[in-house]
This record gives C-alpha cells, structure tokens and sequence, in this order.
C-alpha cells in the first residue's frame, strides 16, 4: 500500500514545518525554502508526505529536486528521463528511500527512466550503510562533495572554544584582534561588493567561481530571515572580507566566505569567524557546521577550518540509485569530468 502523498502547500504547509522541526538534526536542505531557492535554477521542486495508514500521522517527509531531460544515444534511441536529487536528509529518513518510494516516483512524474542521488547528512553509520544497499542503493561512483566537514560545538564556553584552536590559528587571531578590525553585523549585504571581493579572492587564489551574483541575490532573498552576515571594514569603510551564515532551529551552516588582498594581511578571516561564532552562541546555535571540507583539493580552506578548533566529521555521504545503468552512468561520467575540471 502506497502511503506517499504530495504536500499541498496552501493546506499542508504547516505540518511540514512541524515535522521538520521535531527532527533532532535540521538540515536547511530539506527545508521548503530550499526548494524555493533551487526553483530559480531550472529544478522542480517536489515535496512529499509518508502517513501511517491506520493514524494518518505522517512518519517522513523527503523533498526532491526534478530536471527532465531527453538523453540521445548515438545509432541507438532517444529516451526521457528524469534527474532526482535528494539534499540534505537524514539516516532515519534514508530507510524511506525503498522501492515504493521510487515506483511512486516513476508514477508521479510519469517516466520510466530515472536517476536518484541523495546527500546524507547524518554520522556515518554501517547500520544504515547495510540498510541503503539492501534498498539497492550504493554509494556515488562520482560525489559532488567530499561527505566530510567539521562542526563547532557552541555549548561550550568561549574558553573551551579558545583552547580548541591550534596555537597558530590563536595567535593569528590575536593578531587581527591587536589591529582593531572594524566588524559589523552587515544588515542590508550589496550583492555587487560580495561579488567583488569573491572575485579579488578567486584570482588571488585561482579557485573557481564561488557564487553567481544570481546566486547571491536568490540566497539573500529567500533566506533573508535566516541569514546572518558579518564584514570587515578598513579605514576608507570599504568592505574588504565578510562571513555568513544561515541559522535554522540551533543549528549554523557557513555558507558565504570571502576575503581580498587587504583583509588576508589583517588576519581578518580570523576575526570574522570568531565574531560570528561568539554571535551565534548568544543566540542559543548549539552546533556550527563548517560546511564542507576537502583536505586533498582545499587544503587551504581545510587547514583554516581545522585550525580554527572544529571537529571533524564524517557524513554518510552521497549516495545513488538507478532504473537504467546507462543513465547512472553517464551521469557520473559527466559529475567526474565537471570535478576534474575544477580541480
């Protein structure tokens, strides 16, 4: 029996925010305002309820993300199908991703052929790893994301945060802290001035594009509420770096990060952080999720993050699931060559 229905936003929009907030780990990903955001990038964004048939209490909810696409095999044929993403759940909900779920799927949007990849941002676990694969599930050939990151835990005292830093990150802290950094809570962001700092950062260290000034605008848009974000200014009040964060229930997510030429000589990056931690913690965060870490291929950002006291972490990552291993296939085949270029 298919317990699967589509939430209706006018009515059901409620008891979504109401299961998401029992949740004990809250990722922004599964939030509607997410979906809202990634609707503005060519993704359709789904979200579904699962009900005990005997109570009608809904015991999941899962939101995707849709593209349709019409795939030509050279010589062969010409099929539809459908691109499913998954961001952001947990292991409890993972054990959902079963068979019913993905033939409601086929169902729902009409197509035979589809993709599934999901991000999984709960402790590593052999139990659900056993679990996923009895599903038929198996872990990405190709991740877009390492599957590791490092938190801050901020119900610990400032003290205990202080001593967690490596001595070098401390010191470089003192440092911007001796220099007198004008630091502000930055309450109306200008789009064009974050673009222009990412952009002096991506040159001076020849990093890929961070954000899309489109980006930017949509994030500060629809999480406007939710959205905190400091920056540093010089003595011209020009703004020469900035950190932010989206805070949701009494969790931290980093998300913005750049700094120019000026601020890197002031050790301003440091005091940022800590500024937005100490900030966070006034406003009952309990833990602050650096958002990703790549100690192979980011090893700058990695070394800054670890120094700065957080704890590493292993997600269980991203895994997939396929109607047609020629699709999952070429999927992957492109994931790579996208990461390799980036690299």
């Amino acid at each position: 029996m298919v317990n699967w229905q589509e939430l209706n936003i006018s009515t059901d929009l409620q008891s979504w925010e109401n299961f998401f907030n029992l949740q004990t780990h809250k990722v922004i990903f599964q939030n509607y305002l997410w979906g809202d955001y990634k609707s503005q990038f060519g993704w359709k964004p789904y979200r579904f309820l699962k009900q005990d048939p005997t109570t009608k209490e809904t015991v999941a909810q899962i939101q995707i993300l849709v593209k349709i696409y019409s795939i030509k095999i050279p010589l062969l044929w010409t099929f539809k199908c459908a691109v499913i993403w998954i961001p952001g759940i947990t292991n409890e909900i993972s054990k959902h991703l079963d068979s019913e779920f993905i033939n409601y799927l086929k169902l729902k949007l009409n197509i035979k052929k589809i993709y599934l990849r999901t991000s999984i941002f709960s402790a590593y676990s052999n139990l659900c790893s056993v679990l996923l694969r009895s599903l038929n599930w198996q872990r990405a050939i190709a991740p877009i994301i390492s599957g590791m990151s490092m938190e801050h835990n901020l119900k610990n005292d400032l003290a205990i945060l202080e001593k967690n830093m490596s001595s070098n990150w401390r010191h470089n802290l003192k440092r911007g802290l001796n220099k007198n950094i004008s630091i502000q809570k930055w309450e109306n962001p200008n789009v064009a001035e974050m673009m222009s700092i990412y952009k002096n950062m991506e040159n001076l260290k020849d990093l890929e594009e961070q954000f899309s000034a489109n980006e930017i605008e949509k994030l500060l848009y629809y999480f406007k509420d939710n959205l905190v974000i400091f920056r540093s200014l010089n003595e011209k009040n020009e703004t020469i770096a900035f950190r932010g964060c989206i805070i949701w229930g009494n969790n931290g997510f980093d998300f913005f990060a750049a700094a120019n030429e000026e601020a890197r000589k002031i050790y301003a990056s440091h005091v940022l952080l800590w500024e937005i931690l100490k900030y966070c913690k006034q406003k009952n965060v309990a833990h602050y999720d650096m958002c990703g870490i790549d100690p192979i291929n980011g090893k700058g950002v990695y070394n800054f993050k670890r120094g700065s006291g957080a704890s590493e972490l292993e997600y269980m990552g991203e895994w997939e699931s396929s109607t047609s291993i020629i699709l999952k296939l070429l999927i992957n085949w492109k994931i790579a060559r996208n990461n390799k270029k980036s690299v």
